[in-house]
């Protein structure tokens, strides 16, 4: 016994003595931010950083606000001057159609100077609203190609926090917004514009067909339908990501549970760590999901600016030919008016909902860091 612990001391002390000391020499300091790793814009697609470079706004800037404000001011002129000439060619038509109607007697002869008046509005107002029309068309596919680019990002980064359901989930809202969008675009919005216009001249030119009232039904049902279908969607993309959001939570907290459990010395360091990767995940949902957001709103913010302008433009026409005592054109102004509130529910319609899925991609929390 006593020769096995002499033995064992020997050898000890013989490793002890060809023991090499190592200490920490050469510390490297390094200036690298700790979110490098973490880049907004190695997530970016082309299509937003593309559109935001366009017209000058980044989600990183402390000017975001300001930087919005002057796009739509650069919007509204560019809207004003654009549109100027034909709404001076209305207002023209519209003056000169009271001067005459106030100068003869003869009431059929005003009937006539009324129909002729009605015609040309509506010839110059047409080009106005096909142009609405093709930019609205426009907007609509920009926002089809800007959502179906993002979502592979978006993919990639709830999995990256640990939000494997909500990856799921997300990818599936969005497919279902683009979906939506595709149906607007190929067999809501054309055939709709295309149908209340015919409806429009039909109106003017037989009164009888005009007591139907058949434009202000289709203008009520439309907007009904738009509703019912916003409303139905946000309802479900709302409780969806609550859902997935705590299938995430509940599995990133069994794996640290287990992970502190069976890994007593490194658990609490693992925690930490990942209360430091949670942070960097953080800063980039919401710098990604601000410029997306950001995109969307510099996609489908000219069109409505040019909606509102054209609308407000036709509502001070309609008011002008009330005091003037045109009624005809009063109206026509009214019914067109209608179309544009039609192009602009299914336009913000979906502009909705594509944004208020970006606030669910960037509120929802990290799971690997709850």
């Amino acid at each position: 016994m006593k020769i096995t612990k002499i033995i064992i001391v020997s050898v000890f002390l013989i490793l002890l003595l060809n023991y090499n000391t190592t200490y920490a020499d050469n510390i490297t300091y390094t200036n690298t931010d700790t979110l490098s790793e973490y880049d907004p814009s190695d997530y970016l697609p082309p299509e937003v950083t593309d559109r935001l470079s366009d017209n000058n706004i980044s989600a990183e800037s402390t000017s975001i606000v300001a930087s919005v404000i002057e796009f739509i001011i650069s919007a509204l002129k560019e809207v004003v001057i654009s549109s100027g000439s034909e709404f001076s060619s209305i207002l023209g038509v519209i003056i000169t159609t009271s001067l005459i109607k106030k100068i003869i007697d003869n009431n059929r002869h005003k009937m006539i100077i009324s129909y002729i008046s009605v015609v040309y509005i509506t010839f110059l107002s047409l080009d106005t609203i096909l142009n609405i029309l093709k930019n609205s068309t426009a907007a609509l596919q920009s926002l089809k190609e800007l959502l179906s680019s993002v979502i592979p990002a978006f993919s990639a980064i709830l999995l990256l926090s640990g939000n494997s359901f909500t990856s799921i989930t997300s990818t599936a809202s969005l497919g279902a917004v683009l979906t939506l969008l595709d149906i607007l675009l190929t067999s809501v919005l054309v055939p709709v514009v295309t149908i209340l216009i015919f409806v429009t001249i039909f109106e003017k030119i037989s009164p009888g067909f005009a007591e139907i009232k058949l434009m202000q039904s289709i203008k009520k049902s439309v907007n009904t339908l738009i509703t019912f279908i916003t409303t139905v969607m946000i309802t479900v993309l709302g409780f969806q990501n609550i859902l997935s959001s705590s299938k995430d939570s509940l599995s990133a907290r069994t794996v640290k549970f287990a992970t502190s459990n069976f890994i007593p010395i490194v658990g609490g360091a693992i925690g930490e760590s990942l209360r430091t990767v949670s942070a960097g995940i953080k800063f980039l949902k919401s710098t990604v999901g601000t410029s997306v957001c950001l995109a969307i709103i510099s996609v489908v913010l000219p069109t409505i600016i040019e909606i509102f302008f054209t609308k407000t433009m036709f509502s001070f026409f309609s008011f002008s030919c009330g005091i003037l005592g045109n009624t005809d054109e009063k109206g026509l102004f009214e019914s067109l008016n209608s179309i544009f509130d039609i192009i602009s529910a299914i336009i913000i319609c979906v502009a909705i909902l594509s944004i208020l899925i970006m606030i669910l991609f960037i509120t929802t929390s990290v799971a690997i860091g709850g």
